[in-house]
């Protein structure tokens, strides 16, 4: 993370030119994703996507900010709150994403949430542990385990 994305993340005046640059910012990843050939090249836009999440919930303010963000960039939200979600259907468009696709990157989102260390590439990140579907997988095999003892 830049000492500019860290900062923001601490000012507590999150302007409208600081969220268009936000999702400028996610846009131009996505950009670059569709139009790089290499199947690696997703992993750049995940890992903004993540950079983006981390640095708004540090701040206290990610569903605030996942709303506007939603507002301004004129895409609609549907279902319960889940910024990771949300931000790539922002990226994308949600014409051109389908929606298990969306489904399928948040969950290797949220999974990189919990257990990649910072600093350290997505890529290698998550082909360490067997690629998006593998990490897609450990975390809906987490999330099941953590609802079955909550019912207990």
């Amino acid at each position: 993370m830049t000492s500019a994305n860290l900062s923001q993340a601490f000012n507590k005046h999150y302007s409208r030119d600081q969220l268009f640059g936000d999702i400028n910012r996610l846009r131009s990843a996505w950009k670059e994703y569709r139009r790089t050939p290499s199947r690696s090249a997703i992993f750049k836009f995940l890992q903004t996507v993540l950079e983006l999440v981390t640095i708004w919930k540090a701040d206290g303010q990610v569903e605030t900010r996942t709303r506007r963000a939603m507002a301004e960039g004129k895409c609609p939200h549907i279902g319960p709150m889940e910024p990771f979600g949300f931000l790539v259907r922002l990226a994308a468009h949600p014409k051109t994403i389908d929606r298990r696709t969306v489904a399928k990157w948040s969950r290797v989102l949220r999974y990189a949430e919990r257990f990649k260390l910072p600093g350290r590439s997505m890529r290698r990140f998550v082909k360490k542990r067997g690629g998006i579907n593998e990490c897609a997988s450990r975390f809906t095999k987490i999330n099941k385990k953590k609802q079955n003892r909550s019912l207990l």
